[in-house]
């Protein structure tokens, strides 16, 4: 079966103007009499904004505006890109790191850094023992050298020290007991 493939709708008459620092193209044209501008970033198919305007003017800001918002955009991921890159690992054998997650309740699972490379962890999870501090709520903290289960996970780390969980994200544990609570 053939599948249909999508491009890019480009109105009749347009002028082009592309943005090759950013990848993005601008498409000028007339509408209905008004202004009109139709614009694409990357290699979307779906457009950023296609709209009518009062005037030229107001056009040429709208399209500005964004181009200045796809610039710091940009700005942002490389920046993001050049600290994962100068990014090592801190966290070292024996370290505790905790996953906070949870819907209606807040599970705290601990885990005993086992091995440790420049961008991941392998981890094996630690029991907790848990103070009650009000109804169906309390304070967790990791019970040591108490293992939930002989099983190592690997996880990758990422800048700021957050270790890559299936649900959410966890952090090196900082000594203090979390908040716990549970449903039911």
């Amino acid at each position: 079966m053939k599948k249909l493939q999508k491009s890019r709708y480009i109105p009749e008459g347009a002028q082009e103007e592309k943005f090759d620092h950013v990848n993005a193209i601008a498409y000028r044209y007339e509408a209905k009499g008004l202004p009109a501008a139709t614009v694409y970033h990357g290699k979307s198919i779906k457009f950023d904004f296609s709209y009518r305007f009062r005037n030229l003017e107001q056009r040429e800001n709208y399209i500005s505006e964004w181009l200045k918002r796809l610039e710091a955009w940009e700005e942002r991921k490389q920046k993001r890109k050049e600290e994962q890159k100068a990014f090592v690992n801190p966290l070292k054998v024996g370290d505790i790191v905790y996953n906070s997650w949870g819907y209606d309740q807040t599970n705290i699972d601990f885990y005993e850094v086992v091995k440790s490379t420049n961008k991941t962890v392998s981890l094996r999870g630690l029991n907790s023992k848990i103070k009650m501090t009000g109804f169906m709520s309390g304070e967790t903290v990791p019970a040591e050298s108490s293992y939930s289960s002989n099983d190592i996970t690997i996880h990758k780390v990422s800048a700021p020290c957050m270790v890559h969980f299936e649900h959410g994200a966890g952090f090196l544990w900082d000594g203090e007991p979390l908040h716990c609570s549970w449903y039911a």
